[in-house]
């Protein structure tokens, strides 16, 4: 069998499993549980994440490398590795001079 379609139908199957309807995966109770692993979430939001490590879709890309990541926070701290300006690491030790994206 071909191995790109293969991919192709476990992403569309993916992509049908973290676009189906959420209130079927709701337990009666406080917070929202995965059908896959019975790990309970806290919001719906945080359900769609955690599904994307299930399928493995990794809806967000880098547009200079093509780095793929799970939510759109890892490819903004990501981004800043592109950077060339002095802003990307404004903070500079005093000891070694060596500079840093946080204090």
């Amino acid at each position: 069998e071909n191995p790109v379609g293969r991919r192709a139908r476990r992403a569309t199957a993916a992509n049908a499993i973290v676009h189906r309807s959420f209130d079927d995966w709701k337990p009666p109770g406080k917070g929202t549980e995965c059908f896959m692993c019975s790990k309970n979430m806290s919001s719906i939001a945080a359900l769609k994440v955690h599904l994307l490590r299930h399928t493995g879709i990794k809806p967000h890309s880098c547009a200079l490398c093509n780095m793929t990541f799970f939510q759109r926070g890892g490819l903004r701290q990501h981004e800043l590795t592109h950077r060339q300006d002095n802003d990307s690491k404004p903070y500079r030790c005093k000891q070694c001079a060596r500079s840093f994206r946080e204090k």
